[in-house]
């Protein structure tokens, strides 16, 4: 008994039992993906790293009380005064009705390079939630979309025609 394994934590889960239903095609036409991408303006952003004091926590623990940490203001990431030009992270892109992080759809646009996808739609899709692609009729990605945009944050919407 004490060389065998623990039953997993969880069950297996059928993926079509949470796999949305593909109710629709709708094109997106890949070099104009990839120009609302490219249209994201550059920032400098500062290079972080992990608190040492918290750990990347934002508290911590000493003598059994949790206290805020104020070396990081509670981030857990503190800056290491080096800085670097990235997409803007808070210019999102509209895709169809939902809105994504530019880092999310880098992903898909990475995917349709590595693929050499030609063709590349939308199958299912909420203005919240789930949005399924599918790449060459072969591949499905699913991304979560934002919720809504923040006051501080700007679109690009992908011209879908």
């Amino acid at each position: 008994d004490d060389n065998k394994l623990a039953p997993p934590p969880c069950k297996t889960v059928h993926i079509a039992s949470v796999m949305p239903v593909l109710d629709c095609r709708i094109d997106i036409p890949i070099a104009n993906l990839k120009d609302a991408y490219e249209s994201i303006p550059m920032v400098k952003q500062e290079i972080t790293h992990e608190c040492d004091a918290c750990d990347g926590d934002g508290k911590f623990d000493h003598y059994g009380e949790t206290y805020e940490c104020k070396t990081c203001d509670e981030t857990g990431e503190v800056g290491t005064g080096r800085f670097e030009t990235v997409k803007d992270p808070d210019t999102k892109l509209i895709i169809g009705e939902a809105c994504f992080t530019n880092r999310l759809v880098k992903t898909l646009i990475d995917a349709v390079d590595y693929t050499k996808c030609v063709s590349l739609q939308i199958r299912s899709q909420k203005a919240v939630g789930l949005t399924v692609f599918e790449l060459d009729e072969k591949i499905l990605i699913g991304i979560m979309s934002n919720l809504e945009l923040a006051d501080d944050e700007t679109a690009v919407t992908v011209n879908l025609l």
